[in-house]
Order: structure tokens, then sequence, then C-alpha cells
């Protein structure tokens, strides 16, 4: 079997590029986010690999579940770190 991925450093151009023009992303939860919220007891910390936009990070912290997203592309965390600034118990992120 032949690995096709592109190297994680040519999609975060990619989503550099998109993030850097595009300052409006969907901050609404994933329905798997929403199901996940549901399913947990108490406050675990939660990891979000592959962030994007940060919208289920964010929606975890304003849960009060301790939260980090990461992202390949830093412009997609400045904009998640952007939202996070406007909340009371923020999430962190990195890239």
């Amino acid at each position: 079997m032949t690995d096709t991925a592109e190297p994680i450093g040519e999609r975060g151009s990619y989503w550099n590029e998109y993030y850097s023009k595009t300052r409006s992303a969907p901050l609404n939860p994933s329905h798997f986010a929403v199901f996940v919220h549901g399913e947990q007891t108490g406050s675990p910390f939660i990891v979000d690999i592959g962030c994007g936009s940060g919208r289920d990070t964010l929606f975890f912290a304003s849960h009060g579940h301790a939260t980090v997203g990461i992202d390949g592309s830093s412009a997609a965390i400045d904009f998640c770190r952007d939202q996070a600034s406007q909340m009371d118990n923020p999430a962190q992120f990195e890239v």
C-alpha cells in the first residue's frame, strides 16, 4: 500500500492562506462534539487535534472543560486565540 498523504507542511500552507483571508468560520459545534459533551461526566481535559476554526474546542471550554486545540496552521490558531480571548474559560491553542 502506498501512502499518498501530503506532508503536514504542505497542507498547513493551504490552511494558513485560507485562515489569513477568511476571518470567519462556523462557530457552532459539530454534532459529534455535542454528543461527546452529553456523554461526559465531570470536567475532563479534552485535546482537539486538527481543531481548525476551534469551534469544538471553544464549545468544550464554554461548558467548563479544560481544553487544548492543536492545528498545523498558525493562522487558524491565531483565529482560535482571538475567539478564546473573549471567553471566561478560554481554551488553549497550539500549532
